[in-house]
């Protein structure tokens, strides 16, 4: 007796390696630009403000507003010359262009308000087009990433500051970096088991049908 097996299969597409330092493909991620007049140290941002280039201001209008500060306000930058910090309730808002099928990997320099009387917010909300992430909070400044696979040319990502009871809970964030990272998609293509089981020699009938139901 002969026993003729087909086997599942699964097949792994693996993803092109590529270098963890490329290039970033959001504009303004250190928010340098456009910078402040001489003798401002600080700018405050209204919902929908584009005063930072490549960004939009997202605000409730409630409590102190998002701002955009210099190397003046020690609780506005990690590196260079400019950060944003956000009060809850707000956030900042970018699209980003990617290739379709590949992992990206957002990273950035977070750091939750430690003013007198300032209190721990809640997570700082990552969604990258529709995909919602949480960063929890940690006390000084980090450097913070979150790895996702894009399934479309044009991106967007948001940073925000979700409400929480009490007021003065901040986040400062600086030097936000998208770039391309090696990784693997794993894609199964499944085939049928038939097990055919008889006499050598003897005849056999396979039959067929179109649904569970038809006559034989």
């Amino acid at each position: 007796m002969r026993t003729y097996v087909l086997l599942l299969i699964a097949l792994g597409a693996f993803g092109t390696s590529t270098p963890l330092h490329a290039q970033n493909v959001l504009l303004n991620g250190g928010f340098e630009l456009p910078g402040l007049p001489n003798g401002e140290d600080q700018r405050f941002l209204t919902n929908g403000s584009t005063f930072v280039s490549g960004w939009t201001i997202i605000n409730d209008g409630v409590g102190q507003p998002p701002f955009y500060g210099n190397t003046e306000l020690n609780d506005a930058v990690f590196n260079g010359e400019y950060g944003l910090v956000l009060n809850q309730e707000s956030g900042v808002k970018t699209t980003f262009r990617t290739q379709v099928g590949e992992f990206y990997e957002v990273a950035l320099w977070i750091r939750p308000d430690d003013c007198h009387g300032c209190s721990t917010p809640a997570p700082l909300r990552v969604t990258i087009s529709g995909n919602v992430m949480s960063i929890p909070a940690v006390q000084g400044w980090t450097f913070q990433k979150v790895q996702f696979y894009t399934v479309r040319s044009v991106n967007t990502l948001e940073l925000y500051n979700p409400a929480s009871t009490g007021d003065y809970k901040r986040y400062t964030i600086d030097d936000v970096v998208i770039q391309k990272v090696p990784g693997a998609v794993l894609g199964a293509r499944l085939q049928p088991v038939v097990t055919v089981e008889g006499t050598i020699g003897a005849k056999y009938q396979i039959q067929a049908a179109s649904e569970l139901n038809a006559p034989l």
